[in-house]
């Protein structure tokens, strides 16, 4: 079921409950009653049609803007192969903002994808459902690029055109970089 669907189906079951409603006040002669639900089912109505609805398979539906000739990109992917979950997303080209960390670049992927991501300010806690220390002690999301682990918060690092920058689900923090 699509977005609009889903607007339209509760638009007419607010318009039916108010109807519904209405025709017991009136036929128990509570007039200010009547009126008071007609009142509350309008608005209801109104704010349904001019409401955004989204299915579950709509929501993050990888609308990711598309790259010109000559824009800076990078390369991103979320590797959770050592949780035995695969890539959660395969390494893709994606246009480089101006002043886009490396966390930001993550959770724009995140976003348009509907990957699930919990951060602690800075700090990358879980994405899609797996977290720091689900595998052990030492467990959890690091970031590297160009296959060197950076000694700086991904939400400090800037990246340049053309860097590769792999999101990797760790059971010991010396598993990434060389």
């Amino acid at each position: 079921m699509t977005g609009e669907q889903i607007r339209w189906l509760l638009v007419a079951v607010v318009t039916v409950a108010a109807l519904l409603f209405c025709t017991v006040f009136v036929c128990k002669k509570r007039k200010k009653d009547a009126a008071l639900a007609l009142f509350v089912g309008s608005a209801l109505t109104v704010f349904l049609v001019l409401s955004v609805f989204h299915s579950v398979q709509e929501y993050g539906a990888g609308n990711l803007p598309a790259i010109g000739e000559g824009d800076p990109t990078v390369t991103v992917c979320i590797d959770a192969t050592a949780a035995k979950r695969g890539m959660l997303f395969e390494e893709t080209e994606l246009l480089l903002y101006e002043g886009e960390s490396a966390l930001d670049i993550l959770k724009r992927v995140c976003e348009t994808q509907n990957i699930r991501i919990e951060t602690n300010g800075d700090y990358v806690e879980g994405i899609d459902g797996l977290y720091e220390f689900d595998l052990g002690s030492e467990s959890g999301w690091m970031f590297e690029v160009d296959g060197k682990r950076m000694g700086v918060s991904s939400a400090d690092y800037a990246p340049a055109d053309g860097d590769a920058i792999v999101w990797v689900y760790v059971t010991s923090y010396t598993e990434v970089g060389s």
